[in-house]
């Protein structure tokens, strides 16, 4: 891998974001958590069993969106099983790495770090992968994006190593302590030593999320380039990007495995205090956390 190809990597991670969603669709491991083993899911199947679309905003208390955020989460948390196993099976060996930080600062970050099993004799790039969820469910130990960055190995026929990082959720911690983590994390990532241990090149990261993740790594790589640390690309798919009402929420906000209530709810969780959850995302904050705002300029 040149820099040219660590860049190409990070093309085609962009390039096969619609593959992303056939793996995520067509495993058992999905939103609807796979109907196949894990009952109804996160969709639901007929009235009153999608704990998704029962999140919202309107007419519903807030210690009754977390009741139905905790279920969502419970049978999130089922994924995580299958996780290491996935792993295993696409090729790479897997490492938890708890990057130290003291409490002031958020405390310690989790890094669930792969590395191909076969040998290679050159240093690889590295992929910092910072899973979606809606910024309020979901964990690092995430199987889908085991299994699409294995068909982005498999089709760059080149080996890679990856790191997906457990950034902290809302609504218990607000933006931009997600972003935060993700930093401290790939700061850690590109020391030289943690580099020498994993057989990683520190010259060639980059980072890639999905949707609440990709919101994560877009921050995260303006603010990284700024304290200096030059990443090899930054590939945002279907990233979350703004809490204001858009075409697309028009448009597909009736997804069962998406719906645009909890969305919506989620960047109030993220972005307000809990006692004003409800209450209408000021506009300064809104501007802070919006991808549209962020200068971009850094990247270059």
């Amino acid at each position: 891998f040149g820099s040219s190809s660590c860049r190409s990597l990070g093309r085609l991670i962009l390039a096969m974001a619609p593959l992303w969603v056939g793996v995520f669709r067509s495993s058992s491991l999905c939103w609807r958590l796979g109907s196949r083993r894990y009952g109804r899911g996160l969709a639901g199947r007929g009235a009153g069993s999608r704990p998704l679309g029962d999140i919202k905003l309107e007419g519903q208390t807030h210690e009754a969106n977390l009741r139905h955020l905790e279920r969502c989460r419970q049978r999130g948390a089922k994924l995580e099983t299958y996780f290491e196993k996935a792993v295993e099976k696409q090729g790479w060996r897997s490492e938890t790495v708890v990057v130290p930080r003291s409490a002031e600062h958020g405390g310690d970050v989790r890094v669930h770090l792969q590395t191909p099993v076969a040998g290679v004799a050159e240093r690889l790039p590295l992929v910092v992968w910072l899973h979606g969820g809606g910024m309020t469910m979901m964990s690092a130990k995430d199987m889908s994006g085991a299994n699409f960055l294995a068909s982005v190995s498999a089709r760059l026929r080149e080996p890679f190593c990856w790191a997906s990082v457990e950034y902290t959720l809302a609504p218990e911690h607000k933006f931009p302590q997600a972003i935060d983590d993700m930093i401290a994390a790939t700061q850690a990532l590109a020391e030289p030593a943690m580099a020498e241990k994993y057989a990683y090149d520190p010259a060639k990261i980059g980072v890639a999320g999905i949707s609440s993740g990709g919101l994560v790594a877009g921050h995260a790589a303006t603010r990284l380039s700024s304290a200096g640390l030059k990443l090899s690309f930054v590939s945002l798919l279907y990233p979350m990007v703004d809490a204001r009402s858009t075409i697309s929420r028009e448009d597909f906000g009736d997804i069962p495995t998406c719906p645009a209530s909890w969305i919506d709810w989620s960047w109030h969780a993220l972005l307000n205090a809990d006692d004003a959850i409800e209450k209408p995302i000021p506009e300064e904050r809104r501007r802070e956390a919006s991808l549209l705002f962020a200068d971009w300029a850094k990247l270059r």
